[in-house]
């Protein structure tokens, strides 16, 4: 007998808690034949996957106060604004958790209507990524992780070949840079510079 490789609840873990998961689960629920699909299920379905695209919209909000506190940083050379982006940067971690558990229970929705529930104890969540990639057009999550992390492998090698003003504000510009475009890579916007 083989050891079961997966379960739903397993999936559903991933979704909430990695990166990457959760982003290929954001971009595979923004597809229009996804967004037909909610639209035919049952009210409360429904209404959840609705609440779900209204809290990713305000879930961009706090990361744009992150975005304009370091710009202050940066200009004003007052350091307050740091504690301000610091305050803005948990409250988005805070939205961002909320909207990866919803995620995860609408994923959950498609994962049931795609697989069996036997499938899921014999498949990696790289297998089952493939096959709705394929299902609903869009590059698997291997593609979209192997593609953004060649990118920011060269962003970092890049980072080394650059004249910086002083080590600290160094340090804060490449992080704010790298984690920046490792945010965007994995956006929307991202998956379809990705996908070209």
């Amino acid at each position: 007998m083989t050891e079961a490789i997966s379960s739903l609840q397993t999936l559903q873990n991933s979704i909430v808690y990695d990166f990457y998961t959760s982003c290929w689960f954001h971009n595979l629920l923004s597809q229009p034949a996804v967004k037909e699909c909610f639209a035919r299920r049952a009210p409360e379905t429904t209404e959840a996957y609705q609440r779900y695209r209204k809290i990713s919209q305000v879930t961009q909000l706090p990361l744009l106060g992150v975005c304009l506190s370091l710009i202050l940083v940066f200009i004003s050379r007052h350091y307050a604004f740091l504690v301000i982006s610091c305050g803005f940067l948990l409250l988005y971690f805070r939205f961002v958790r909320n909207q990866r558990q919803i995620l995860a229970r609408l994923s959950s929705v498609l994962l049931r209507q795609e697989f069996a529930v036997a499938d899921f104890s014999g498949r990696t969540l790289y297998e089952i990524t493939e096959h709705l990639g394929r299902q609903y057009g869009i590059p698997s999550m291997v593609d979209t992780i192997y593609r953004s992390d060649n990118i920011l492998r060269r962003l970092f090698l890049l980072g080394f070949f650059l004249p910086w003003p002083d080590f600290g504000r160094s340090v804060l510009i490449f992080f704010v840079v790298y984690f920046s475009c490792k945010y965007l890579l994995n956006s929307r916007i991202g998956y379809r510079i990705l996908a070209g």
